[in-house]
């Protein structure tokens, strides 16, 4: 497994703010090309470190009223 550097850990807390960041954003955050970006995304994704992309659905603005937690 490849050591993370300093990039690589502000791609993951740029991705862990918000999943959906355009890559064209992401790579101006970090200094680098959408190319490389997507390849340390990808590379972070075959470790398993970045483990799945995901939403956060507001169900009540889907018109569900009541709250569960299994």
């Amino acid at each position: 497994m490849k050591e993370l550097d300093s990039t690589d850990l502000k791609i993951i807390e740029l991705l862990a703010h918000n999943s959906r960041i355009k890559l064209k954003i992401l790579a101006e955050q970090v200094s680098l090309s959408e190319p490389s970006v997507k390849t340390r995304i990808e590379r972070l994704a075959d470790q398993g470190i970045i483990r799945s992309f995901t939403i956060d659905i507001d169900y009540a603005k889907l018109g569900y009223n009541l709250s569960f937690l299994i």
